[in-house]
């Protein structure tokens, strides 16, 4: 390795360690029903933060001892894909899909700035509304990048209906 990739993977690891350290320790959340997303910044609760770490822990550790998920029978399982330890990619992807539904059908907030703007576009679509597309000078006229999110916007209005 040269000497600038070599500064350069030191200069990295250094900023990765002290992201990993803030963002351990604080919690940044955003109020709801507020114009703009403004970030208010806050310490995290070490003492919860560990108690929950001990708790997932235990889970985990009382699993792989007591079923084949993650201990090294899990070969037993027909899945084909795994993650490092065994785990069954099908167990990984239905965990994070819960999770995820979780948040889109839970968490009520409210959009704000680019992501209202995006809303208002992805329930025109979904009413047969595409003038946004070619309005001079319209959101996605200047940013056609975002039709992407449209298109998310549209397959999580059919899910969760209207505005989640």
């Amino acid at each position: 390795m040269g000497v600038i990739s070599t500064i350069a993977v030191i200069f990295l690891t250094l900023f990765s360690l002290f992201l990993t350290a803030a963002t351990s320790v604080t919690t940044i959340a955003f109020e709801l029903n507020s114009e703009a997303d403004l970030p208010r910044f806050h310490a995290e609760s070490i003492p919860l933060l560990l108690v929950c770490i001990l708790i997932v822990s235990a889970l985990l550790v009382f699993i792989r001892r007591n079923t084949a998920l993650l201990s090294d029978r899990s070969t037993d399982i027909p899945y084909k894909k795994r993650f490092p330890g065994g785990v069954p990619a099908v167990c990984v992807l239905t965990a994070v899909s819960a999770f995820c539904l979780f948040l889109t059908l839970g968490v009520h907030g409210l959009a704000t700035t680019d992501a209202l703007t995006l809303d208002g576009i992805i329930n025109g679509f979904m009413k047969g509304d595409y003038s946004s597309l070619t309005e001079p000078g319209g959101y996605l006229f200047i940013y056609p990048f975002q039709l992407g999110y449209v298109a998310i916007g549209q397959l999580l209005y059919l899910l969760a209906g209207p505005s989640n």
